[in-house]
């Protein structure tokens, strides 16, 4: 459960691959938007590496918000739970998402979720109850949720408290723990798999050629 000590700086996360359709680059640009109005009071953590991370970089660059991103790089899903616990609010901020289970794990932790309107994403936020969903590549949308979020402390223990408890009813968590890690793997390092995927084609290739043979 995240267990952090209530403060009046918010700490802001997301656990994403860093590639166009997981739309990290409107949360950064919400971020920026934020730190005009609350100054050091908010950071912004990131954790996950891909394709567009040095245009993520350079786009933190250019907002001149350096000093309050952290971008944490690949963790692992073991120590994923570390991470979340040290966030006060999870965004998922996908153009496209197949099913939000980076929002699932965070909602596991007591945390409260703003995420896109997409796909599977309302199937694990429900809007108003555990999250706050907004319209996908729409910054300011991010920024105004969050913004509602970091100035009700008592609605982000609500939204945690209640995306905690629709986890328990509607995911057998302990029972799919090593699916999820599954899919965290799959959401993280697409190459890995893609070439697993490709020596198991191979394999079967192989393997009909010698039935021809026969």
């Amino acid at each position: 459960l995240a267990t952090r000590t209530p403060s009046d700086k918010v700490v802001i996360g997301t656990v994403s691959r860093l590639s166009p359709e997981k739309g990290v680059r409107y949360l950064v640009e919400a971020f920026s938007q934020l730190k005009q109005r609350y100054g050091e009071r908010v950071s912004l953590q990131i954790a996950g590496d891909g394709p567009e991370q040095a245009k993520i970089e350079a786009l933190i660059t250019e907002l001149d918000i350096g000093q309050s991103v952290e971008l944490r790089g690949w963790i692992d899903h073991a120590r994923l739970p570390d991470f979340l616990q040290g966030l006060d609010i999870f965004v998922l901020p996908s153009v496209w998402e197949g099913f939000g289970v980076a929002a699932v794990e965070a909602s596991a932790t007591g945390l409260p979720v703003v995420a896109t309107n997409v796909y599977g994403i309302p199937d694990a936020v429900r809007d108003g109850l555990t999250g706050l969903l907004v319209p996908p590549r729409d910054s300011k949308a991010i920024s105004q949720s969050l913004a509602t979020l970091i100035e009700s402390p008592s609605l982000r223990r609500w939204l945690g408290q209640a995306g905690r408890e629709y986890v328990a009813r509607h995911y057998s968590w302990q029972a799919n723990t090593a699916q999820m890690a599954s899919i965290y793997e799959r959401l993280t390092h697409p190459a890995a798999q893609q070439s697993a995927h490709g020596r198991r084609q191979g394999a079967n290739v192989t393997a009909v050629r010698g039935r021809r043979r026969t």
